[in-house]
């Protein structure tokens, strides 16, 4: 007897076995397998099945010599039988294949349902080996058989009897019968036609049964159903004309699917990110200007954190100044416009970290200090429009600590180039470095309309002390007045040794006011009762007159002679109450 072969009161079923796309397999009350349709067949890996006392359920599907102690046969209570999980080699290719068996009994006989859950459990194995974190869980989804309605209606028995949501319809799709799964994976009871089902009023968009179910086999459509994903396998129908139609909720293994996906995403984005940080850091290696690492981090990170509008300002060697400056995305006025707010006191101090946004040609805008070695402002990255998620903060912030420590190197070796311009005796700036500086606060100011002043002080009695006391003398008293004017001074100010007892500050973002104000505290207050000492017990003052002019006021082309004309009338007003010393 082969597997073929099926008891009579069976046998009115077998054309609806064959046309089912589930296995299913017949064995009598001693648990000999009796017939496999050709599902269950393709699942085993054999094309026929001789009959045999070696050759029964429990030994086929579970490798056990005795019936399974929950076998529906045994029970006389008629408490119905848990879905099992087999694990079985296919006979002909030796290939894993995952099942889930439901055994039921049935006129005498057992109905065993095979599910093929391989591809289910290599999905969940795929996805644990990916995410190195998940566990295996539960992928066979159980379902409860409903008790028969219709103990006297044969087919509706045992389409009852099947875990999946099973609907047969005519040529019209109209709905012919179905199980209760149906109303258990779909939720809907009152429907009349197959489309019906997913709540539509007419038949499905792409329906693979557009030219009727004729030669259909197994064709699958994904609908999304209440926040849930069903799939529909539709086959011809081996009652008529129309369709059987086989419906199951593929929730959870389409969700697995997005997770994997989603998690190549991550990976790909991840090393994006990390190859950008390398072409930087070769970049960074390579070129020897400024300017073109800056344009290579800009178009590099425009696209990696979604930037629409980007500025990037870098702080020269003298505070208040910008070494380069570029930007995407803005107009020239409007970086004009945050060129001049970043140049603003408060920032170039460090009073403040970022800018304040009414100053700014924008609403919202990240701002983001680059920093050096301990701290120092090197520049900033002022984006327009504040991001909308952590992440694309985080990609910013992560290339901006090599920028900031780049350009901090680029500023200190510049600051090296430059100890050519400092005067020998005091350390300070010398005359070229001065009118340099002052170029480029003319610049600011045309540009800007930010306004500087000048400030030229006068040491008074210079030659008095060099010749009562020596040149030690003359040089210390130099040397003192440097280091007070040095420490008046905010960082953003030049001072300049431009003679042997004359000193310039250039006050940047200052007005006529600023640089009174300034002098009277230098007058009234630093000045005040200094000395130097010159011998035992003997000590020489410390005096030093000041004039300013400010763009405010002055023509720029004007600044140094209208501020030593002031200087020098307040050292004639000195010597009205001093004796001139020859």
């Amino acid at each position: 007897m082969t597997m073929t072969q099926l008891p009579d009161d069976l046998k009115q079923a077998e054309a609806f076995f064959e046309a089912l796309k589930v296995g299913i397999v017949i064995a009598n009350k001693k648990f000999q397998l009796l017939h496999a349709n050709q599902s269950a067949l393709k699942l085993l890996g054999r094309e026929t099945v001789s009959l045999g006392d070696s050759f029964t359920c429990f030994g086929v599907f579970f490798g056990r010599a005795a019936p399974c102690d929950d076998c529906p046969m045994l029970r006389l209570d008629g408490t119905p039988t848990k879905p099992k999980a087999a694990c079985l080699k296919r006979h002909d290719n030796g290939a894993d294949v995952f099942l889930k068996i439901e055994p039921v009994p049935f006129n005498q006989h057992i109905l065993i349902t095979l599910q093929d859950v391989t591809r289910e459990v290599d999905l969940l194995r795929k996805t644990d080996l990916n995410r190195k974190e998940y566990q295996a869980k539960h992928i066979l989804l159980e379902r409860r058989h409903q008790e028969a309605r219709d103990e006297q209606f044969f087919l509706k028995k045992l389409l009852d009897h099947l875990p999946e949501a099973l609907v047969t319809v005519d040529p019209e799709y109209i709905i012919e019968g179905s199980n209760q799964a149906v109303w258990q994976v779909l939720k809907q009871k009152t429907a009349r036609t197959c489309y019906e089902l997913f709540g539509y009023s007419e038949k499905c968009e792409e329906c693979p049964a557009q030219n009727g179910f004729l030669g259909l086999s197994d064709v699958k459509k994904t609908h999304l159903l209440h926040g849930r994903y069903v799939t529909e396998s539709i086959s011809e129908s081996p009652f008529g004309a129309g369709g059987l139609l086989l419906f199951r909720d593929t929730t959870r293994q389409i969700e697995l699917i997005g997770k994997i996906k989603e998690q190549q995403q991550t990976i790909v984005k991840k090393n994006e990110i990390l190859n950008s940080l390398a072409e930087l850091g070769t970049s960074m290696q390579k070129e020897s200007s400024l300017e073109a690492v800056i344009e290579f981090f800009l178009d590099l990170i425009i696209p990696l954190a979604k930037i629409t509008g980007i500025a990037l300002i870098v702080n020269d060697i003298r505070s208040g100044k910008v070494w380069f400056s570029s930007c995407r995305g803005l107009t020239n006025e409007q970086m004009q416009v945050v060129t001049k707010a970043y140049l603003s006191r408060n920032i170039q101090s460090l009073k403040q970290s970022s800018i304040d946004p009414l100053f700014l040609p924008w609403d919202k805008t990240h701002q983001l200090v680059l920093k050096g070695r301990n701290g120092a402002l090197v520049g900033m990255i002022l984006i327009k429009n504040d991001f909308k998620g952590s992440e694309e903060k985080g990609i910013i912030d992560l290339f901006s600590e090599p920028l900031g420590a780049y350009i901090d190197n680029r500023l200190l070796s510049k600051k090296l180039e430059e100890k050519a311009n400092t005067d020998p005796l005091t350390g300070l700036y010398n005359r070229g470095y001065l009118e340099q500086a002052i170029v480029e606060e003319r610049e600011k100011y045309e540009e800007f309309k930010i306004d500087y002043a000048l400030v030229v002080a006068d040491v008074n009695r210079l030659k008095k002390a060099n010749d009562l006391y020596g040149h030690d003398a003359g040089d210390r008293l130099i040397m003192k007045v440097s280091e007070m004017l040095k420490d008046s001074m905010r960082s953003t100010d030049i001072l300049a040794r431009i003679g042997g007892d004359e000193f310039v500050i250039l006050l940047t973002d200052s007005n006529s006011e600023n640089a009174k104000e300034y002098i009277q505290r230098l007058t009234e207050r630093v000045f005040l009762d200094v000395f130097i000492e010159v011998g035992k017990q003997e000590k020489f003052p410390v005096q030093v007159s000041f004039g300013s002019s400010a763009t405010d006021v002055f023509a720029v082309d004007t600044l140094m002679e209208e501020a030593d004309r002031a200087m020098y009338a307040a050292k004639e007003a000195f010597y009205q109450n001093e004796d001139r010393y020859r």
